[in-house]
Protein backbone atom coordinates (compact mmCIF):
# COMPACT_ATOMS: atom_id res chain seq x y z
CA UNK A 1 0.00 0.00 0.00
CA UNK A 2 1.25 3.54 -0.98
CA UNK A 3 1.30 5.99 1.44
CA UNK A 4 0.52 9.64 0.29
CA UNK A 5 0.93 13.27 1.31
CA UNK A 6 -2.36 14.95 1.73
CA UNK A 7 0.17 17.63 -0.72
CA UNK A 8 0.19 14.90 -3.84
CA UNK A 9 -0.72 18.00 -5.96
CA UNK A 10 1.53 19.63 -9.09
CA UNK A 11 0.20 22.89 -7.60
CA UNK A 12 1.05 23.40 -3.81
CA UNK A 13 -1.12 25.76 -2.12
CA UNK A 14 0.22 28.11 0.43
CA UNK A 15 -1.97 30.55 2.50
CA UNK A 16 0.19 33.29 3.84
CA UNK A 17 -1.75 36.00 6.25
CA UNK A 18 -4.94 35.51 4.46
CA UNK A 19 -3.79 35.11 0.99
CA UNK A 20 -3.60 31.79 -1.29
CA UNK A 21 -0.70 31.57 -2.77
CA UNK A 22 0.10 28.30 -5.67
CA UNK A 23 3.53 26.92 -6.16
CA UNK A 24 5.10 24.27 -8.83
CA UNK A 25 5.57 21.28 -6.55
CA UNK A 26 8.85 20.70 -9.28
CA UNK A 27 9.84 24.46 -8.24
CA UNK A 28 9.49 23.10 -4.45
CA UNK A 29 11.31 20.09 -4.69
CA UNK A 30 14.40 21.50 -6.58
CA UNK A 31 15.58 21.92 -2.98
CA UNK A 32 15.29 19.00 -0.93
CA UNK A 33 16.10 20.17 2.46
CA UNK A 34 13.71 23.33 2.17
CA UNK A 35 11.09 23.84 4.73
CA UNK A 36 8.21 23.54 2.03
CA UNK A 37 9.68 20.72 0.46
CA UNK A 38 9.68 18.73 3.87
CA UNK A 39 6.58 19.64 4.28
CA UNK A 40 5.14 17.95 1.31
CA UNK A 41 7.08 14.82 1.57
CA UNK A 42 5.81 14.09 5.40
CA UNK A 43 3.20 11.50 4.96
CA UNK A 44 0.70 11.11 7.53
CA UNK A 45 0.18 14.83 8.17
CA UNK A 46 -2.45 15.45 10.93
CA UNK A 47 -5.15 16.88 8.32
CA UNK A 48 -6.71 18.99 11.51
CA UNK A 49 -3.79 20.95 11.18
CA UNK A 50 -4.09 21.91 7.54
CA UNK A 51 -6.95 24.47 6.68
CA UNK A 52 -8.75 23.48 3.36
CA UNK A 53 -9.61 25.91 0.27
CA UNK A 54 -11.48 24.70 -2.59
CA UNK A 55 -11.58 21.41 -1.24
CA UNK A 56 -7.52 21.14 -0.90
CA UNK A 57 -4.93 21.51 1.87
CA UNK A 58 -2.83 24.30 2.01
CA UNK A 59 0.30 24.89 3.96
CA UNK A 60 -0.69 27.87 6.53
CA UNK A 61 2.15 29.99 6.83
CA UNK A 62 2.39 33.19 9.39
CA UNK A 63 5.43 34.98 7.89
CA UNK A 64 5.35 38.88 6.37
CA UNK A 65 3.78 39.19 3.34
CA UNK A 66 5.98 41.10 0.97
CA UNK A 67 8.77 38.42 2.15
CA UNK A 68 7.10 35.62 1.53
CA UNK A 69 6.39 37.18 -2.11
CA UNK A 70 10.47 36.98 -2.48
CA UNK A 71 10.28 33.75 -1.77
CA UNK A 72 7.70 33.07 -3.89
CA UNK A 73 9.74 34.56 -6.80
CA UNK A 74 12.48 32.31 -5.88
CA UNK A 75 10.34 29.23 -6.44
CA UNK A 76 9.41 30.72 -9.69
CA UNK A 77 12.42 32.06 -11.39
CA UNK A 78 15.37 30.64 -9.16
CA UNK A 79 16.42 34.07 -8.46
CA UNK A 80 15.35 37.28 -6.22
CA UNK A 81 15.22 40.88 -7.33
CA UNK A 82 15.39 42.57 -3.52
CA UNK A 83 13.65 45.76 -3.60
CA UNK A 84 15.82 49.00 -2.43
CA UNK A 85 13.22 49.06 0.65
CA UNK A 86 13.88 45.89 1.91
CA UNK A 87 17.08 45.19 4.11
CA UNK A 88 19.67 42.29 3.21
CA UNK A 89 19.21 40.86 6.61
CA UNK A 90 15.75 40.58 6.71
CA UNK A 91 15.94 38.77 3.14
CA UNK A 92 18.71 36.49 4.35
CA UNK A 93 17.09 35.22 7.99
CA UNK A 94 13.63 34.40 5.64
CA UNK A 95 15.80 32.46 2.75
CA UNK A 96 17.44 31.12 5.97
CA UNK A 97 13.98 29.84 7.93
CA UNK A 98 12.58 28.39 4.33
CA UNK A 99 16.06 26.47 4.01
CA UNK A 100 16.78 27.92 0.65
CA UNK A 101 20.38 28.44 -0.67
CA UNK A 102 21.91 32.52 -0.07
CA UNK A 103 24.20 33.13 -3.18
CA UNK A 104 26.48 36.32 -3.59
CA UNK A 105 24.10 37.31 -6.00
CA UNK A 106 21.69 37.95 -3.56
CA UNK A 107 23.97 39.44 -1.12
CA UNK A 108 25.15 42.47 -3.83
CA UNK A 109 21.72 43.66 -4.41
CA UNK A 110 22.39 45.21 -0.83
CA UNK A 111 22.46 48.85 -0.67
CA UNK A 112 24.88 51.20 2.01
CA UNK A 113 21.87 51.93 4.49
CA UNK A 114 23.21 56.16 4.79
CA UNK A 115 23.21 56.06 1.06
CA UNK A 116 19.62 55.40 1.02
CA UNK A 117 19.03 58.41 3.27
CA UNK A 118 19.52 61.01 0.57
CA UNK A 119 16.50 62.31 -0.73
CA UNK A 120 17.36 62.49 -4.83
CA UNK A 121 17.95 58.48 -4.16
CA UNK A 122 14.55 57.70 -2.31
CA UNK A 123 13.14 59.02 -5.56
CA UNK A 124 15.14 57.06 -7.78
CA UNK A 125 14.56 53.91 -5.66
CA UNK A 126 10.60 54.24 -6.12
CA UNK A 127 11.39 54.84 -9.74
CA UNK A 128 13.62 51.59 -10.30
CA UNK A 129 11.15 49.81 -7.67
CA UNK A 130 8.64 50.60 -10.27
CA UNK A 131 10.52 49.54 -13.34
CA UNK A 132 11.80 46.00 -12.26
CA UNK A 133 8.18 45.30 -11.06
CA UNK A 134 6.26 46.39 -14.41
CA UNK A 135 8.98 44.34 -16.22
CA UNK A 136 7.74 40.90 -14.60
Amino acid sequence: MTVHSIFDYKKILVLCNDEIYEIDRDSIEMYEMSLLNRLIKQPYLNEKHYPLYNDRHVIPLNRDKQMFELILEFYRKAKVYIPFKVPYEQVYDEFDYFGLPVNNTLRSLNINERWKKIPMIVVVENILDLLVRSAW
